[in-house]
């Protein structure tokens, strides 16, 4: 993984933290359980792969702790993960966000990761319109369509990791703005799957960021680490040759506020770079 913006690699052992029997006295705030013996008590994917707990571990591993880990955003996690770039749009209230729809359906098309993140504090519980405070989002896809009425609208399709729990404003599954010709349009079913559709509106009112990560598997990735100066910067210079015919992004970065966290100096989840 791209700790820091530098390659590295990550060496673990085949131990993950689970729950033990005493789980079952401990419940959450709702009173529903916590977990189940054995299960693992962070990451985990469905049925029987390693590969996410792997993951975790060895993401926790460069920052000492799972702690460290618990929050933040999508965007820098994701480029530590691929080594891509990733961009990151944040708004207050009715703040414009220019070209934001349009960088989303760029990242439908190219297949980009993309999520969107709640304000707030994750408690595990929803809110009134059932999106969960500070709170990760997968943001799947954009569609222009019209609606019964002959409206056009921007909609967004959305994915809760919890695999349950879903908005439930206009266009959520119970919503009336269904019809059976929008719902095959869109290939969209009333399953409490943790999938929902909302409109690009309602999805400014209920987050406050969008993560784009530009993951390609036919990029190639390189870097260089620059050494602190008396100074306080350094001028780097680079040569573009006239018969490149590629997209080629520079980007710059930051040491991570994680690891300072670990070394004793707190930092917000959010403030994931200085």
């Amino acid at each position: 993984m791209y700790i820091d913006g530098i390659f590295q690699t990550v060496w673990v052992d085949d131990y993950f933290p689970v729950f033990n029997k005493d789980v079952a006295s401990v419940r959450k705030e709702d009173g529903s359980e916590l977990g189940k013996p054995g299960e693992p008590i962070f990451s985990a994917a469905m049925g029987n792969e390693l590969w996410v707990a792997v993951a975790e571990k060895a993401y926790a591993k460069v920052h000492k702790g799972y702690v460290i880990i618990a929050g933040g955003s999508c965007g820098p996690t994701l480029r530590d993960l691929s080594g891509a770039p990733a961009y990151t749009t944040c708004w207050e209230g009715e703040e414009e966000t220019p070209d934001l729809w349009d960088k989303i359906i760029e990242g439908e098309q190219m297949n980009y990761a993309m999520s969107a993140g709640s304000p707030g504090v994750d408690e595990g519980a929803l809110n009134d319109t059932g999106i969960v405070p500070g709170h990760a989002y997968s943001l799947l896809a954009g569609k222009v369509i019209t609606d019964k009425d002959g409206n056009e609208q921007r909609l967004l399709k959305m994915r809760n990791p919890w695999k349950e729990g879903e908005w439930n404003g206009r266009f959520s599954d119970a919503s009336e703005e269904w019809t059976p010709e929008l719902l095959a349009e869109l290939e969209h079913t009333d399953a409490n799957d943790g999938i929902f559709w909302m409109t690009y509106e309602d999805m400014k009112k209920e987050f406050e960021q969008v993560d784009i990560c530009k993951i390609d598997d036919n990029n190639t990735y390189s870097f260089i680490a620059v050494p602190e100066t008396k100074a306080g910067y350094t001028f780097l210079q680079f040569e573009v040759k006239k018969n490149c015919d590629r997209v080629t992004t520079f980007s710059v970065t930051q040491r991570g506020c994680r690891t300072e966290e670990a070394n004793g100096v707190p930092f917000d989840l959010n403030d994931y770079s200085r």
